[in-house]
């Protein structure tokens, strides 16, 4: 099986074998991004989940530009507004205890980030203990505030 792929890297196009394709897609999300500061990405994701560990939403939401394009999840349009967001997070210390995070960096560059993300938390209302594993894609600004948030996510 052939795919016709372009190559941002390069800016050719090339047919590619679904196997070389696998290997080129493995070597660009494995490649060493030595040009570009990783830095900033962690250090935004590491403020960003610990903040939700301690349910101090309102850190969270400093984490986040007042005019982020915030997609809770993406099949829905984004949040209209920083009110919207708002209004996501302050519901977070009443509904959830209990929280242990982990996340992997997966792949960047300048502009974008992918961040898988697993956690585990017990909502209050039920007592239920949840697994979540997630996905972030998020691009942050000069001044480390996430300009653009989407998510996907799978809970058990």
């Amino acid at each position: 099986m052939y795919l016709k792929y372009y190559n941002h890297f390069d800016g050719y196009h090339r047919i590619y074998k679904i196997p070389e394709l696998t290997e080129l897609i493995n070597r660009i999300l494995h490649q060493k991004n030595n040009s570009i500061d990783k830095s900033k990405y962690e250090k935004w994701i590491k403020e960003f989940m610990e903040s939700w560990k301690e349910l101090d939403w309102k850190r969270t939401l400093e984490t986040l530009s007042k005019d982020v394009e915030y997609y809770e999840n993406p099949i829905d349009k984004p949040c209209s507004n920083f009110e919207e967001v708002t209004n996501l997070w302050n519901v977070v210390a009443d509904n959830q205890k209990d929280i242990e995070y982990k996340f992997e960096i997966i792949s960047f560059n300048e502009d974008t980030c992918i961040i898988n993300w697993q956690m585990t938390r017990v909502m209050t209302k039920t007592n239920e203990k949840q697994e979540i594993d997630g996905i972030f894609q998020i691009s942050i600004d000069n001044d480390g505030k996430c300009i653009y948030f989407k998510q996907w996510r799978f809970t058990k």
